[in-house]
């Protein structure tokens, strides 16, 4: 488990999603090593799923668990708060780029977020 920059115990700020996907990325090259030759199942739950989605896309795990994933942040920004401007979203989060790389492999759980 990881905490992004700025939240739980990490210190820093989060700038761009990009910085959101190195930070996966680095927490991967850190402990990959540590399960090689082993089953991978990666999870990621609510904002996570996108950026495990992602991961999963790149890596081709064994499985991919997604619980509470959801389509986008625009897409539950609409639902939600549909009011709010889209341009006012910071980061995407684009879950529904990366399924279709990983559905072969991928499980979600729980309802969806949106549809």
């Amino acid at each position: 488990m990881l905490d992004y920059r700025g939240y739980g115990k990490s210190s820093g700020r989060i700038e761009s999603e990009a910085q959101l996907h190195a930070d996966v990325r680095a927490v991967w090259r850190a402990v990959a090593p540590h399960y090689a030759g082993k089953r991978v199942v990666l999870y990621g739950r609510s904002l996570g799923t996108a950026l495990a989605a992602s991961l999963a896309a790149e890596l081709q795990p064994d499985l991919t668990m997604l619980v509470s994933p959801y389509t986008s942040m625009e897409a539950m920004a609409r639902q939600h708060y549909p009011w709010v401007p889209g341009a006012l979203l910071r980061y995407p989060l684009r879950t529904d780029e990366h399924r279709p790389a990983c559905a072969a492999r991928c499980c979600c759980c729980m309802a969806t977020a949106t549809s």
